[in-house]
Order: C-alpha cells, then sequence, then structure tokens
C-alpha cells in the first residue's frame, strides 16, 4: 500500500473555519503526523475556532487496532489545534452506523466528549455546528471537489 499523500489520498479544502478532509485509502499509523500537519497549517490559516471534519465512506475498512490506538492519541493532538472535531461517516446502512458507534465508543473512552462529534452527512455535521456562518451549499461543492459522496448517494453499502 503506498502511503497517503496530500495528492493521492488526503484532499483537503478549508471553508471558512472547517477544515474538510477525505481519506481514501486505510490510514496506516505513519501517514497520521501527515494529518497532524495538514490540520496545523489549517489552523495556521484560519486562526482559533478552526473546526476539523474529517469524512469517511461507510465502505472504508476499520482500522486495525494498532491504528485506532494511534488515531486515539492523535486525536488529543488534534483537539488542541482545533475547537472541535466532526467525523463523518457518510451512510445509512448497518455498516456506517457501526463506524460511527464505535467512534464515538473510542472518543468517548479517550475523554473527548463534547469536543469530538459523530455525524452521518455534511448536513449534519453543519446543523450540529450550530454556526450561521457555515453554509451548507458552500460545504457541498467543497466536498464535491473533493469527491466526497453524499450520504444518500452512498446509502447501498
Amino acid at each position: 500500500m503506498a502511503p497517503l499523500t496530500p495528492a493521492n489520498a488526503f484532499p483537503t479544502a478549508v471553508i471558512g473555519k472547517v477544515f474538510l478532509a477525505r481519506a481514501r485509502h486505510k490510514i496506516a499509523v505513519g501517514d497520521l503526523s501527515m494529518v497532524l500537519r495538514a490540520v496545523a497549517a489549517a489552523r495556521r490559516q484560519v486562526g482559533a475556532g478552526l473546526l476539523y471534519w474529517p469524512v469517511i465512506e461507510a465502505c472504508s475498512e476499520m482500522p486495525p487496532p494498532d491504528v485506532r490506538l494511534a488515531m486515539q492519541q492523535a486525536t488529543t493532538t488534534l483537539l488542541s489545534l482545533c475547537e472541535s472535531m466532526t467525523v463523518i461517516v457518510l451512510g445509512v446502512g448497518v455498516k456506517a452506523s457501526l463506524m460511527r458507534t464505535g467512534i464515538r465508543g473510542l472518543s468517548l473512552v479517550a475523554g473527548h466528549r463534547g469536543k469530538v462529534r459523530v455525524v452521518e452527512s455534511l448536513a449534519a455535521a453543519v446543523a450540529a455546528a450550530n454556526d450561521s456562518s457555515i453554509h451548507l451549499a458552500e460545504i457541498e461543492n467543497a466536498a464535491g471537489a473533493l469527491g466526497i459522496q453524499q450520504a444518500h448517494q452512498s446509502a447501498a453499502v
């Protein structure tokens, strides 16, 4: 498996104070430093109040235990750079629901209650942000440019 690079597997966009990111491949432990660098760069660009919104497609595989542990540890650093993190697991099927439940559980175990949300769509992320400066149409346009499919399009998973 080739390592993630911004060009091939970690497309991102900054829309106002939202840092939207999509991973298309399995994430390895070594790839997490790239994610942290990208979020740190977005923080420098946006300043305080950065909202990190990673998008996961329901067809993605759940990372192995070593990667999950590393992701849990990286979340503490991510949250030092962001006001909050809203993980968007696209889809409405059983697998997507199980992924959201697992991520919520890991977040609670790590003590990130209130700073990490897990939702099923871009619209749900916008609603959860409860911020009038964040507009769904802008987020959807950026997501489309990143190749992110909406939840209703991936419901067959």
